[in-house]
C-alpha cells in the first residue's frame, strides 16, 4: 500500500509540471518526463526536483490529484511532511511516505497496484504545494498528459478477406508490443455473422455474436468444438480485445481491426440424395421431371447427367461391380446439362428423344464456390411409351414450329428463370440500396459532428485570443488595474519622511516592481498563448480522427453507388426480358390459334378437356407464379426501424442532443459569471476583481501583502473548460483603495466583501463546473461530447437516425418501380389474356371428332386403372410390412416368453431340492403345497405356449400366402390400337371390368391382410396374457424361494444351537462323571463336586448370557490373560498336584487343592474361572488317572478281546443325563453285546467278567470325556 501512494505521488507529481511551475516562496519545482506514451515508476526517481533558493530549508506537503478524460477523477493523494534544503534537491520514496490515498475508482486502483502504471487515457494530473505549519497553498498547476501504452493486438489467420475450409479453424494474433512488464495481458474474442446489408464493421458493432469469449490466456484460440459450427457459404468477421484486470491494453481501446472470411468447407463424397424418378422407375413421359435435394452450401451449380445401359455397362453389371459415378463417368453420356441453379430438372423437348422399352442412368453432381464437390449415387430407370394413337391415316405436318408445350414451356421457363434471377436482382439491389443509405447517414452524421467540433474549436481559441488581448494591453496604473500606484506609494513611504535615502528606495521599488508586472504579463502571455496552441492541436487531432471516419464514409459511399448503377443496368435488362418474352408468348398464342382454326384438324388427336386440361392448368400456375413473385417482391420491400428507437438507442451511447444543451446552458453560465464580475466591479466600494499581474503593484501602494486568489469560471474540471470555451485566465479580489488597508475597520468590510464575493463565485462555479462533468463525462454513462463527436459507433448509431429518410425514399422508389413493372407486364400478358386464349384453345378441340373422345375417356380409364393397380399393390405392400413387423416382433416375444418359462423351471426344480432338506415336517408340506400349485401354473403356461407356437406359424402360413396374391395382383389387360369406335367401347369395357375385378380382388386380399392383422393382434394379446402369468408366476416363485432359504437358514440356525447345548450338556456330564469317579477315588471329593457342579451350571447359563459364547469366551481370554501374568503361581499350582502321584497323606491333598482355590479365587469370578480350568485340572490330574486305570484293571483273558473290542469306545450321551457312572456301567452292562453272547457262563465268571467290563467301560467313559473336555 505504501508502494503503491508513492507511485499514485509520484506519478502526477511528475507529469504536473514538465516545465517550471510557479514560484512561490523561492520553491521550484522541475521534472524531466519522458514522451508521451508508456509511463513507468523506475523511470520517475530521478526525474523529481525541488529547487529551494531560500536561504533555509523548507517544510512542504504535497496534495495531487488525477482526473482521466473519460471516467472523471481518479484517486487523491497527500504526501507525508519532508523537509526541502537549500539547493536542488531530488525527491525519493521516503520523503514522501507514509502518505494517504483515495481512490475513486476501484477498477483503477486494481490496475495501478498490478501494472504499476496508469491504463491508456488522457489525464489531468494537478498538484498542490502547502506550507506545512499552516497549510498554507502556496501553488497549483495542472496539466494534461497522454499514456497510451501498447499497440493494439495485429490479426494474423486466417488473413482477411480469405476462405476457411477447416470445421474448427485456428485463429492466430500477435500480442499488443510492447507487452506489459508485470503480468501478460488476457484477450476477448468475438466471432459474428455478417449479414447481407452489413459491413464487417457493422457487424461487429450490431449483430449478435456468434461466439464471444472474455478470458482468452494465449494469442491463438482454436475453434470451440462445443459452440455452434459455422454455416456452409456465409461471411464471418472476427476481432480481438487486449485487457489486463479489466481494463483496455492498447491503442484504440485494446480492440484489433477487423478481419473477414468466407466458410466453406471441402464437401467431398455422394453426398446428393435423388428423389424422382424412384429407383428402377418405370416413366411414360418422354420429358420426365428429374428432382433431388439440395447440397450443404450456397450458390452451389448442379450438372444432369444421362447415360444410357450399353452393353459394356451391363458387364460391369454381371460382374458385380458396383455402379457408381466415377465409373459411369468413362462412357460417354447420353445427354447432359450444366449449370442449373434449382433442384429440379425437366427433360427438355430439344434433347434426344428417349427410346421405348430402353433403360438409362442418371446422376447429379455439384461445384460451389470454394472448388466443393459432391455427387450422387447414379439411378435407374426405363422408358415405355403407353400413349394409345388411333389408327386413322390423317398425317398432321406442322408448319410452324410453335405447339402449346413450347408456349407452355416458355412461360415456365420464365417463371424459373428470368423472374427469378430478376426478382434476386430487385433483392440485391435493395440490399445495396440499403447499405448506401446507412454510409449516406452515416456521412450525414458525421458532418454534422464535424461542424460541432469546429464550433468548439472555434470557440476555445476565440476565448483564449481574447485573454491573450487583453493581457498585453493591460497597464498596471489604469484604474481597473492598481490606479494610480506609483503616486499612493510614494505617498505612504516617501512624503511623511522625505529622505533622498527614501526616495532612492522609491526609484528602485517602482523600477522592480514595474518589470514585475512586466515579466508577469509576459507569462501570462505566454501560458495562454500554450493553452492556445494545445486547444488547437487537441481539435486538430479529433478532427482528424473525425475526418477519416468522414474519408472512409465517402469512400465507401463511392464504391456503393458504383455497385448500385451496375446493379440498375442489370435489372433494365432482366425487366426488358421479362416484357418482351411475356408479350412474345401472347403473339405464339394468336399465331398457335390461327393454324389450329385455318387447317381445321387437332393439334393432339386423341384428347378432349370437358374442363380447363393439366397443361393449360400448369401454365395458369406458371403466370400466377410469376405475378406472385413480383407481388411478394412488393409486398416484402424492407422499411427502417421506428427512428425514436432508433434515437433512444444512439441517445444511449451518446446523448448528443442532451450534451448539445448542456453545452448551450455552459455558455449561459459563463456569461452569467462575466456578468457578475462585472456587476461586482461597478457596485463595491470596498472591493473589485483584477488581473493578476496587478496584484504586486497594489499590494506595493498600499503596504500590505495581498493575497489574492485566482478565480476563474470553473474550478476541477480546468481542461476541460478551456476546450469548451472558457479560457484560462482567473482574477484576484483587491481592495479598491490598496491605501485603506491600514485600517482595521477597512480591512474588515474589505475580507467580508470578498468572502461575500466568493460565496456567490463559488455557487456559479459550482454550477459551470457541473456542466463541465456532463459534458466530460457525458450522461447516464454514455459518451462525453468531445469523445462522441469523433467515435465511430456514434457516428454510425446516429447515422442509423439519419438513415432512415433515406431508406423510406428507397423502399417508395423501389415499390414505385415494381408497380410500373406490374402494370407493364399485365399490358403484356396477364390472366384475363390467357384465360381468353385458352377459352379459344378449349373451344377448338371441342371440335374434334367423336372418336377423339372415347379415345380420350379410353386414355384415362386405363390410367386410373394402372393407379388403382399402383395403389392397391402400394396399400397391400404396406399392409403386408406391416403384417411380417408384427410377426417378427411377436417371434422375439414368443422367444423371450420361453427364455423366461426355462429360467421359471430352472428355479422350481432348484427350490424342490431344497425344499426336501427342509426337516420341520408342517413347514415343509406347506411350501411342498405352494410349490406344487406353481408346477401348475407352470405346465398351464407350457400349454399356452405351445399354443402360441401354433398361432405364430399359421399367421406365418397366412403371411405366405397374402404375399402370394399381392403378387399375382397384375394388370390383366394392355392397350392395342383401335380403328373406330366401337372398337373403343369393346376396349373400355375391358378396361373398366378388368378394374372392377382388381378392385374385388384387392378388397378380397386386404380381407386377408385384415384377419393376419388381426390374427396377430389376438396372438399379441395372448403372449401379453403369458407375459402376465409368468410375472406372477416368478413372483411366487421368489416368494417360495425366500420362504424356503429362509426355514433353511432357521433350521441351520436351530441345528448349531441343537449342537452346542448337547455338546455343553456331554462336557457336564463328562465332568461331573470324572468328579464322581475322581472323588470315588481319591480325597478332596468335594472340590471335584464343586467343579463339576459349577461347569455344569456354567454351562447351561452360557446362552442366556447377553453377549451368549462371545461374551463367556471373552471372559475365559480375559482369565487366561491373569493365569500368564501369574506364571510362577501356576507352576507352583502344578507341583501341588503333581504330589498325587507321590502318594501323598490326605492332609496333603486336602492343603493341595485348597492352595488350588484358593489361587482360582484371587483369579477371578469362580463360576466363569472354573469352566476354564477344567482342562488344566483334567491335565493336572492326567497320570492320577491313568493310576486309577490300573487299580480298576482286571485281566479277564478268555473274554478280554471281545470286552476290549466292544468297550473300545464309548461316549456320552445326553440321556445320560442325572445319572452316576455307575447307573450307566449298569445300563450298557444290561444292554451289553458281552453279556447276552456269553450267557452260559458260571456266576463265577459272569462277575469277573462283569467287573472287567464295567472297569473297561469306565475307562473308555473317561477317555473319551477327557477328549471333549480336552477340546
Amino acid at each position: 500500500m505504501k508502494k503503491t501512494i508513492f507511485l499514485c505521488l509520484l506519478l502526477v507529481w511528475a507529469v504536473a509540471t514538465p516545465i517550471i511551475a510557479q514560484q512561490y516562496g523561492e520553491i521550484i519545482i522541475q521534472v524531466n518526463l519522458p514522451p508521451a506514451g508508456q509511463l513507468y515508476p523506475e523511470e520517475l526517481f530521478q526525474s523529481v526536483v525541488l529547487i529551494n533558493q531560500n536561504e533555509t530549508a523548507a517544510y512542504l506537503r504535497i496534495h495531487a490529484t488525477a482526473e482521466e478524460a473519460e471516467e472523471g477523477l481518479i484517486f487523491e493523494a497527500t504526501s507525508a511532511v519532508f523537509e526541502v534544503p537549500t539547493g536542488n534537491y531530488y525527491v525519493t520514496e521516503q520523503d514522501v511516505m507514509p502518505g494517504e490515498i483515495q481512490y475513486r475508482n476501484q477498477q483503477y486502483e486494481s490496475y495501478i497496484i498490478q501494472t504499476g502504471s496508469l491504463p491508456a487515457g488522457i489525464y489531468t494530473l494537478c498538484l498542490f504545494a502547502h506550507d506545512a505549519e499552516t497549510d498554507l497553498l502556496l501553488g497549483e498547476e495542472c496539466v494534461e498528459h497522454r499514456i497510451t501504452n501498447s499497440s493494439p493486438p495485429e490479426l494474423i489467420l486466417p488473413p482477411n478477406q480469405e476462405t476457411v475450409t477447416e470445421t474448427y479453424p485456428i485463429f492466430v494474433w500477435n500480442p499488443p508490443i510492447p507487452p506489459p512488464l508485470m503480468h501478460l495481458p488476457e484477450y476477448q474474442f468475438t466471432l459474428t455473422e455478417i449479414p447481407p446489408e452489413m459491413l464487417p464493421e457493422e457487424a461487429i458493432a450490431l449483430h449478435p455474436a456468434w461466439i464471444q469469449l472474455s478470458s482468452v490466456e494465449s494469442p491463438f484460440l482454436e475453434y470451440p468444438p462445443e459452440a455452434r459450427e459455422m454455416i456452409t457459404g456465409k461471411h464471418y468477421a472476427w476481432q480481438v480485445r487486449s485487457v489486463m484486470n479489466g481494463f483496455p491494453l492498447g491503442e484504440n481501446g485494446g480492440f484489433s481491426e477487423i478481419f473477414s472470411f468466407f466458410y466453406m468447407p471441402l464437401i467431398n463424397g455422394r453426398d446428393i440424395r435423388l428423389t424422382t424418378p424412384g429407383i428402377d422407375a418405370l416413366i411414360s413421359s418422354s420429358t420426365p421431371d428429374y428432382t433431388w435435394e439440395p447440397v450443404e452450401w450456397d450458390n452451389a451449380r448442379y450438372t444432369f447427367w444421362l447415360w444410357t445401359i450399353t452393353g459394356e455397362i451391363e458387364e460391369k453389371l454381371a460382374a458385380g461391380a458396383e455402379i457408381t459415378y466415377a465409373l459411369l463417368s468413362d462412357f460417354v453420356p447420353y445427354y447432359m446439362e450444366e449449370n442449373l441453379v434449382e433442384t429440379n430438372y425437366g427433360y427438355p423437348v430439344s434433347a434426344p428423344s428417349l427410346e421405348t422399352e430402353k433403360s438409362y442412368y442418371w446422376a447429379i453432381t455439384a461445384t460451389g464456390p470454394a472448388g466443393n464437390m459432391a455427387e450422387s449415387t447414379p439411378r435407374r430407370h426405363t422408358y415405355r411409351d403407353e400413349t394409345m394413337a388411333p389408327c386413322d391415316t390423317t398425317e398432321v405436318n406442322f408448319r410452324i414450329r410453335i405447339t402449346l408445350d413450347s408456349i407452355s414451356n416458355a412461360l415456365c421457363n420464365l417463371n424459373s428463370g428470368v423472374t427469378d434471377s430478376l426478382m434476386q436482382c430487385y433483392k440485391s439491389l435493395e440490399q445495396q440500396m440499403w447499405i448506401r443509405d446507412s454510409l449516406q447517414g452515416n456521412l450525414d452524421a458525421a458532418l454534422q459532428f464535424q461542424q460541432n467540433l469546429n464550433a468548439l474549436q472555434g470557440g476555445a481559441t476565440v476565448a483564449l485570443t481574447g485573454q491573450i488581448s487583453q493581457t498585453q494591453s493591460l497597464q498596471s496604473d489604469e484604474p481597473g488595474c492598481a490606479g494610480a500606484w506609483e503616486n499612493k506609494f510614494y505617498s505612504r513611504y516617501v512624503m511623511p519622511h522625505p529622505t533622498a535615502q527614501r526616495q532612492s528606495i522609491y526609484n528602485q521599488y517602482v523600477g522592480r516592481y514595474n518589470r514585475r508586472f512586466e515579466k508577469c504579463k509576459q507569462k501570462r502571455e505566454k501560458w495562454l498563448s500554450e493553452d492556445k496552441e494545445k486547444i488547437n492541436t487537441y481539435y486538430n487531432q479529433q478532427l482528424k480522427d473525425l475526418k477519416a471516419i468522414l474519408q472512409a464514409n465517402q469512400n465507401a459511399l463511392h464504391d456503393q453507388n458504383k455497385k448500385i448503377v451496375e446493379q440498375k443496368n442489370n435489372l433494365s435488362s432482366l425487366q426488358q426480358q421479362l416484357l418482351s418474352a411475356l408479350c412474345q408468348i401472347d403473339v405464339h398464342w394468336n399465331s398457335f390459334l390461327h393454324y389450329l382454326d385455318s387447317n381445321k384438324i387437332c393439334i393432339k388427336c386423341g384428347k378432349v378437356y370437358y374442363m380447363k386440361p393439366p397443361d393449360l392448368q400448369i401454365m395458369d400456375h406458371c403466370l400466377d407464379s410469376l405475378y406472385n413473385k413480383i407481388r411478394r417482391k412488393l409486398a416484402d420491400i424492407q422499411r427502417p426501424e421506428n427512428q425514436h428507437e432508433l434515437q433512444e438507442i444512439a441517445d444511449d451511447y451518446f446523448n448528443y442532443t442532451g450534451l448539445s444543451k448542456e453545452k448551450n446552458q455552459l455558455d449561459s453560465l459563463s456569461s452569467a459569471f462575466q456578468s457578475m464580475v462585472s456587476q461586482w466591479n461597478n457596485q463595491s466600494q470596498v472591493v473589485k476583481l483584477a488581473h493578476p499581474c496587478c496584484q504586486s503593484p497594489a499590494a506595493l501602494a498600499g503596504g500590505r501583502y495581498l493575497y489574492g486568489h485566482q478565480n476563474k469560471p470553473y474550478h476541477n474540471e480546468s481542461i476541460y473548460g478551456l476546450r469548451m470555451g472558457l479560457g484560462n485566465s482567473g482574477m484576484v479580489v483587491l481592495p479598491a483603495d490598496p491605501q485603506n488597508m491600514g485600517d482595521p475597520g477597512f480591512r474588515s468590510q474589505y475580507y467580508q466583501a470578498k468572502r461575500e464575493f466568493y460565496t456567490r463565485r463559488y455557487a456559479l462555479s459550482k454550477e459551470i463546473d457541473k456542466s463541465l462533468r456532463k459534458l466530460k463525462n457525458g450522461s447516464g454513462g454514455t459518451k462525453s461530447l468531445i469523445n462522441g463527436l469523433k467515435d465511430p459507433r456514434a457516428v454510425q448509431l446516429h447515422g442509423r437516425v439519419k438513415a432512415v429518410s433515406h431508406h423510406n425514399n428507397t423502399a417508395d422508389s423501389l415499390t414505385h418501380e415494381l408497380e410500373e413493372l406490374l402494370n407493364a407486364a399485365a399490358n403484356c400478358y396477364d390472366n384475363r389474356i390467357q384465360n381468353n386464349q385458352h377459352r379459344r384453345y378449349i373451344t377448338l378441340h371441342h371440335q374434334c371428332f367423336t372418336f377423339k373422345q372415347c379415345i380420350t375417356l379410353l386414355d384415362e380409364a386405363f390410367a386410373q386403372y394402372l393407379d388403382s393397380l399402383n395403389h392397391y399393390r402400394n396399400y397391400l405392400n404396406h399392409a403386408t410390412d406391416q403384417a411380417r413387423m408384427a410377426l417378427a416382433g411377436l417371434e422375439k416375444t414368443r422367444d423371450n416368453l420361453n427364455t423366461r418359462q426355462q429360467n421359471l423351471n430352472e428355479k422350481i426344480n432348484r427350490m424342490q431340492n431344497e425344499l426336501n432338506t427342509i426337516k420341520e415336517t408342517s413347514v415343509r408340506q406347506n411350501i411342498q403345497g405352494q410349490l406344487d400349485q406353481l408346477k401348475q401354473n407352470r405346465n398351464e403356461v407350457n400349454q399356452l405356449l405351445n399354443n402360441l407356437d401354433a398361432q405364430i406359424l399359421q399367421t406365418k402360413r397366412d403371411l405366405h400366402r397374402l404375399e402370394m396374391n399381392v403378387g399375382s395382383l397384375t394388370a390383366a389387360v394392355h392397350p392395342r390400337p383401335v380403328a373406330s369406335v366401337d372398337d373403343c367401347e369393346v376396349e373400355r369395357q375391358a378396361v373398366r371390368g378388368a378394374q372392377q375385378n382388381a378392385g374385388n380382388e384387392a378388397r378380397r386380399i386386404s380381407g386377408l391382410s385384415n384377419a393376419i392383422d388381426a390374427e396377430n393382434r389376438r396372438t399379441q394379446t395372448a403372449a401379453n396374457h403369458i407375459s402376465d402369468e409368468l410375472s406372477r408366476a416368478d413372483s411366487n416363485a421368489t416368494g417360495i424361494g425366500s420362504a424356503i432359504q429362509e426355514q433353511l437358514e432357521e433350521e441351520r440356525n436351530k441345528e448349531e444351537e441343537e449342537k452346542l447345548r448337547k455338546e455343553r450338556q456331554i462336557k457336564g456330564i463328562c465332568t461331573r462323571l470324572l468328579a464322581e469317579y475322581y472323588d470315588a477315588n481319591a480325597p478332596g471329593n468335594h472340590v471335584l463336586d464343586s467343579l463339576a457342579t459349577a461347569y455344569e451350571f456354567l454351562s447351561g447359563q452360557i446362552d442366556q448370557l447377553p453377549g451368549g459364547m462371545n461374551e463367556f469366551m471373552d471372559q475365559i481370554k480375559d482369565f487366561k490373560a491373569r493365569i500368564d501374568e501369574a506364571k510362577e503361581t501356576i507352576e507352583d499350582i502344578i507341583t501341588l498336584l503333581s504330589g498325587v502321584h507321590g502318594n501323598p497323606s490326605n492332609q496333603q491333598r486336602t492343603a493341595a487343592f485348597a492352595q488350588v482355590l484358593k489361587y482360582a479365587a484371587e483369579f477371578g469370578d469362580r463360576v466363569p474361572g472354573f469352566g476354564d480350568m477344567i482342562s488344566f485340572y483334567a491335565s493336572a490330574y492326567e497320570e492320577a488317572i491313568a493310576a486309577l486305570y490300573q487299580i480298576m484293571n482286571v485281566i479277564l483273558e478268555p473274554i478280554k478281546k471281545v470286552i476290549d473290542n466292544e468297550t473300545r469306545i464309548i461316549c456320552p450321551d445326553t440321556s445320560w443325563q442325572g445319572k452316576t457312572l455307575d447307573q450307566i456301567v449298569n445300563q450298557l452292562w444290561e444292554e451289553s453285546f458281552t453279556r447276552q453272547s456269553f450267557g452260559s457262563l458260571s456266576l463265577e465268571q459272569k462277575k469277573a467278567l462283569e467287573s472287567y467290563f464295567k472297569q473297561k467301560a469306565k475307562i473308555a467313559i473317561l477317555n473319551c470325556c477327557l477328549d471333549k473336555l480336552n477340546k
